[in-house]
C-alpha cells in the first residue's frame, strides 16, 4: 500500500471502525471474526507511524547488509521526525518514501490499479 493509503485511513477511523464493529460480525465466513474492542484514533496512528518507519527503514537498507542494532537505531530516528505530539508528519513521510514508487502487482484487478494509482498522487 503507498503510504496515503494510512493517512486515509486515520482520517477516517471514527466512521471506519464503527462500520468494522458493526459489519465485520454479519459477513459468512467459515470462523467468525469477533471485534471485541476499539483502538483509539491516536493508538492507531503511533501504530502507523511505526510501520512506516519500519517500511522506510527496510527500503533504505534494501540489497545492504546491516546489523539488526543499526536498524532499530534507523527506525527509532525515523519515529523520532516522522511522529511527534501524535501526530504524523505528512510532509515528512513523503520525502522519505518518494524515492521509492509504488510497484503495483500486475496481477490485480483494473479498478484496483486505478485506484491505487490514483491514491499515490493524493
Amino acid at each position: 500500500m503507498p503510504w496515503q493509503f494510512y493517512r486515509q485511513i486515520i482520517a477516517g477511523w471514527e466512521v471506519l471502525q464503527q462500520f468494522i464493529r458493526r459489519e465485520l460480525p454479519r459477513v459468512p465466513l467459515k470462523k467468525q471474526v469477533l471485534v471485541s474492542g476499539t483502538i483509539t484514533k491516536e493508538d492507531l496512528t503511533k501504530m502507523v507511524a511505526e510501520e512506516l518507519a519500519t517500511k522506510a527503514t527496510t527500503m533504505t537498507f534494501l540489497n545492504r547488509p546491516v546489523s539488526k542494532q543499526i536498524q532499530e537505531m534507523t527506525k527509532s530516528r525515523l519515529l523520532q521526525a516522522v511522529y511527534q505530539g501524535n501526530k504524523i508528519n505528512w510532509q515528512q513521510i513523503a520525502t522519505l518514501f518518494k524515492p521509492f514508487p509504488l510497484t503495483i502487482d500486475p496481477q490485480l484487478d483494473q479498478g484496483t490499479k486505478e485506484w491505487l494509482m490514483a491514491l499515490e498522487k493524493e
